[in-house]
């Protein structure tokens, strides 16, 4: 698939704003914004690790060669749904995650956790910082003033267990705010929503 330079050319790419960590390879955060509409709604769409966008890249970068082909299908997906819907357009995306770690394969998250010995513990500091970084960020947000649009996907060989510990736990964090997901190519409202909800990641948009 060849990205498209209309989806980049929606998106301020001034706003983007990160706090990727080069020693312990994670980011807890990956914001921007649209040029349109000009006020609107945040939405947080919460996924499974990062992967590669803006890897490395302690300071903020404008260039979209940092962007990797999930953030661009989430780019991409939003973008269409603000052109086909007059309510709830997002003018910002704040892309989070269960793990904050970068890896392009998802079976490193048992490694970097000791998964694969049964351990199930999700006390790193990293993993740690994730939650309370985005607990910090909630605390201020009204009710009406964001949603949350889920996309982890399936496990992809993560031990299952400790997976579906770090679900019930993201989820503890939206139980006042509307749930969405990406289904049938269109983002949709979905509150039931629960643990045993592996909705779409959007590798698969």
């Amino acid at each position: 698939m060849r990205f498209n330079n209309k989806v980049y050319e929606a998106v301020d790419l001034s706003s983007i704003k990160h706090d990727v960590n080069v020693y312990t390879n994670s980011r807890t955060f990956l914001e921007y914004e649209y040029k349109t509409p000009k006020k609107g709604k945040e939405l947080w769409v919460v996924l499974k690790n990062p992967s590669k966008s803006f890897y490395g890249n302690v300071k903020p970068s404008y260039d979209v060669c940092c962007i990797d082909r999930t953030t661009y299908n989430v780019m991409k997906a939003i973008d269409v749904h603000n052109s086909k819907t007059k309510a709830n357009k997002y003018k910002k995306i704040i892309i989070i995650n269960l793990f904050p770690e970068f890896s392009t394969k998802a079976k490193i998250i048992n490694k970097i956790y000791n998964f694969s010995r049964g351990n199930v513990c999700l006390g790193t500091c990293c993993y740690r910082y994730n939650h309370i970084n985005i607990v910090n960020r909630l605390k201020a947000k009204k009710k009406n003033s964001l949603d949350v649009l889920f996309a982890w996907g399936k496990n992809s060989g993560i031990n299952k267990y400790a997976y579906d510990i770090a679900i019930c736990e993201m989820l503890s964090h939206f139980v006042n705010f509307d749930k969405y997901e990406y289904k049938n190519k269109q983002i949709i409202k979905n509150n039931s929503l629960c643990v045993h909800s592996y909705p779409l990641h959007p590798q698969r948009w």
